[in-house]
């Protein structure tokens, strides 16, 4: 017998765009990312962390993950939307999650793509579009109720890059873009 073969079966319908997304909304719906061992905490007070939990890259550009955590304790308010994470990218340009609606003729953005967790942790997903240029990208978190000032780490945009390289285009995609 096979696996499905006891479940009943069940139409579903999909409504898909026939035009694609733009490279700076996120990641392409036709490619297969590469993936990047990226476990990096970013700031650490002893009751609250961040920390980069991995990446998937693009030739297009990279889908981080990040994690929020506090420490269980008597009052603790929900403050995940004071959080703030910004990246500087290596030819100086800093990119905030908070502010890419601001310039429409970005050369390159950091897009919130969502998340979930509850209660004490939380992983919170952004696309940064494009993929990197070879250097150091500087890093920021800020997360003030927790009592993180704004704290800056330095990661080597090479395994990013190398990431990307890896990636595999699943079919062509010629859609006009939306």
């Amino acid at each position: 017998m096979a696996f499905f073969d006891e479940l009943p079966e069940r139409a579903e319908q999909w409504a898909t765009d026939p035009r694609r997304q733009p490279d700076w909304i996120g990641p392409p719906e036709n490619v297969a990312g590469g993936a990047v061992e990226l476990a990096r905490v970013l700031a650490n007070t002893g009751d609250a962390a961040v920390a980069l939990q991995g990446a998937v890259a693009y030739p297009t550009g990279v889908e981080l993950a990040v994690g929020l955590y506090r420490r269980p304790r008597p009052t603790l308010l929900d403050t995940f939307e004071r959080f703030r994470f910004g990246i500087e990218l290596p030819d100086g340009r800093r990119l905030v999650d908070d502010r890419w609606h601001e310039d429409a003729e970005a050369t390159a953005r950091l897009v919130q793509r969502g998340g979930g967790g509850g209660g004490l942790t939380w992983r919170q997903d952004y696309w940064l579009w494009p993929l990197p240029p070879a250097g150091a990208l500087r890093v920021a978190c800020q997360w003030r109720d927790e009592g993180i000032e704004e704290t800056v780490v330095e990661i080597d945009a090479a395994p990013l890059r190398a990431a990307a390289a890896r990636a595999v285009e699943l079919w062509a995609d010629d859609r006009p873009v939306s």
